[in-house]
């Protein structure tokens, strides 16, 4: 995916160019990423630790000269907007969005860039972000100071829960009056249609009449990942009230369920810094481990854990241990989820609870040290699945083998590392011990029901969903999320650019040395740029050059796709180096000598096997023969 104004899907011309020119020349990129990631000098650049990957030694490098960076250990690098980009999960727009703030550029509201091109769903998504941002702040400040708010106050005192944990979650109170957060909303300058599209405010079909969705309820925001408030889930307060435990808004233009994991805005840091992501059931379970300095854990609220939030997850870690209630209803959602997780490549991991606890629970009665060994020494998904199974079935008879080899087959043929399955069919076989044969067999025939299994309805992941659909658990409503459309995933990275060294060397003297450029163009062999790897990118640099069309750097990289960007990226952070007695135009040369030489001897190759194949025509063949003689002299 480009990040560039070339390549920014919904925008298009000077008016928005100049403006994505404008964030840029406001947003150092030394400073910009210097808030995210400790920085020192270098020389002429700065160093720090990769936020992408665990690292010791630092492999992370920003030139504020070129305004790039480039990170060794990814292998990825880029101009600003792609740093903000990579680090949290936007795509171009999003980033330019995110910066345009920092530096109080304002981006307007309609989209003057493309005519008749998404202006009003632009402004639209702004109201809906404003909306939800005042009201999560009002009932926030409701909780803490409003006399009707003292029984939320109480629930959180009984849960131990400290007033400053709840400001730093921004808990709130929503107030139990049928039309109380509307007309507050209302006075604010929201419209009826703005409240009725975020879900805060429905409709009565008989009478037409607008009520809040929630009263007298404690409020958890819901944030996508820049923490920004989308969507909130309320608790209910009074136990004797005959309704939903939880209810959570419905899907809306900044809300899809299956995109964010709450908590996430909060502990996406920490999950890279540990490596592996804890997986909690609900809020409470979250803030808890949070308050006790555990903090990488996310929840999916409910028992709604998704395809897509096994890929957001894997985006920031490829280890996940979950730790459900130990019920039956947690431990059937922890094994739904963990499959999930296992079929996206994850190592999952479960950690069983004690009897009757939870992670709020059991870290207010013993705190981080009696939760922190149960996290630490939980077993696989494979093989605490394996246990389980072999504590249900008599694995003493071949029946009770038969049932758990079964049952085992499902969950090893979700594995999608060929290598890592077969050593698990085998750790497998060997336990129940049935040969390997025979339980690869039914691995077989596990993926066959899979495949001829019928199709399920498409679930209604790219839009919105009202509420009101089937519960998950006889006490909660379906638990739904959300993410700003703005700010939607960027796609999988590419694999990363190779170049052939002689390639990438002509290309940095190119970068760092733009007065060899004709030199090069001059000197090339002809035929080297269809067979050197990468020779397109040396060739796209030389036509941007000799059409006079070359303007800088960023707008070479603005041409490329995400791999070679990446590579040009580093390549410009890394000027070539050769001894002091060698000019940059002696290497130059020396270069253009080594690739013409490989480009004769592999005509002369290609020439000896169309000689030999017997399927020339005799004037062909005289042609070929006196090339080859011709090229086998020049070679000597």
């Amino acid at each position: 995916m480009a990040f560039s104004p070339r390549s920014a899907t919904p925008q298009g011309g000077d008016d928005f160019k100049e403006i994505v020119e404008r964030v840029r020349q406001a947003s150092d990129i030394v400073d910009v990423i210097g808030n995210y990631v400790p920085l020192k000098r270098a020389g002429q650049q700065f160093r720090g630790l990769s936020p992408f990957n665990r690292e010791k030694t630092p492999s992370f490098y920003v030139h504020p000269d070129k305004q790039l960076f480039y990170c060794y250990s990814s292998q990825q690098g880029g101009d600003v907007f792609k740093f903000v980009s990579l680090y949290e999960n936007l795509d171009f727009m999003g980033a330019l969005r995110r910066l345009a703030e920092r530096s109080g550029i304002e981006i307007p509201e309609k989209n003057q860039f493309k005519p008749g091109g998404g202006g009003s769903d632009r402004s639209t998504r702004e109201q809906l972000l404003r909306l939800h941002e005042v009201v999560a702040a009002w009932w926030a400040e409701l909780l803490h100071k409003d006399k009707a708010a003292e029984v939320a106050r109480n629930y959180l005192k009984g849960r131990d829960f400290g007033s400053e944990l709840a400001k730093r979650f921004q808990v709130g109170y929503a107030p139990d009056g049928w039309t109380t957060t509307l007309d507050w909303a209302l006075k604010q300058g929201f419209t009826k249609e703005i409240l009725e599209l975020s879900g805060l405010v429905k409709v009565n079909e008989e009478s037409g009449r607008r009520y809040d969705l929630f009263r007298g309820r404690l409020m958890f925001p819901i944030c996508d990942e820049t923490g920004r408030v989308v969507a909130f889930s309320g608790r209910l307060l009074d136990a004797e009230a005959k309704a939903a435990k939880y209810v959570n808004s419905p899907e809306t233009p900044i809300f899809i369920k299956s995109k964010v994991l709450f908590g996430l805005d909060k502990t996406k840091q920490g999950i890279r810094d540990s490596g592996w992501a804890l997986l909690c059931e609900g809020q409470i379970d979250l803030i808890r481990c949070y308050e006790h300095e555990i903090r990488n854990a996310v929840a999916p609220q409910g028992t709604a854990f998704t395809a897509r939030h096994a890929a957001l997850l894997k985006r920031f870690t490829d280890k996940v241990v979950i730790c459900f209630d130990a019920d039956r209803a947690g431990q059937k959602a922890a094994f739904g989820s963990a499959e999930i997780l296992l079929e996206t490549g994850i190592d999952v991991r479960i950690a069983t609870m004690p009897a009757g606890d939870d992670p709020d629970s059991l870290l207010r009665r013993g705190g981080a040290a009696a939760l922190r060994p149960i996290l630490d020494s939980a077993p696989d998904y494979v093989h605490h699945t394996l246990t389980v199974a072999c504590r249900e079935q008599d694995v003493s008879t071949a029946r009770g083998r038969g049932l758990v080899a079964e049952r085992m087959a499902a969950v090893v043929a979700k594995i999608p590392s060929i290598i890592a399955r077969e050593r698990t069919a085998l750790e497998v076989a060997t336990r129940l011990g049935v040969t390997l044969a025979a339980f690869q067999q039914e691995i077989a025939r596990a993926e066959r029901a899979v495949k001829n299994a019928p199709r399920q309805p498409p679930s209604l992941l790219d839009g919105p969903q009202p509420i009101g659909g089937a519960p998950h658990h006889p006490e909660d409503e379906e638990r739904d999320y959300n993410v700003d459309a703005d700010h939607a995933a960027p796609e999988a990275p590419a694999p990363p650019y190779k170049g052939d060294p002689k390639v990438e060397g002509l290309l940095a003297l190119a970068l760092h040395h733009p007065e060899l450029v004709p030199a090069i163009q001059r000197g090339l062999h002809p035929a080297a740029l269809s067979f050197l790897e990468g020779g397109h990118l040396l060739q796209l640099l030389l036509i941007l050059h000799g059409d006079g069309a070359w303007e800088d750097e960023a707008d070479f990289m603005a041409t490329l796709a995400e791999p070679e960007r990446n590579a040009i990226a580093r390549l410009l952070l890394e000027p070539p180096t050769f001894d002091s007695e060698v000019t940059p135009a002696q290497l130059c040369e020396t270069v253009l000598a080594k690739i013409a030489r490989e480009a004769t001897d592999r005509r002369i190759r290609e020439l000896e096997q169309e000689i030999k194949s017997g399927i020339l025509s005799p004037e062909e063949l005289l042609a070929k023969s006196r090339e080859f003689m011709e090229l086998k002299r020049g070679a000597r």
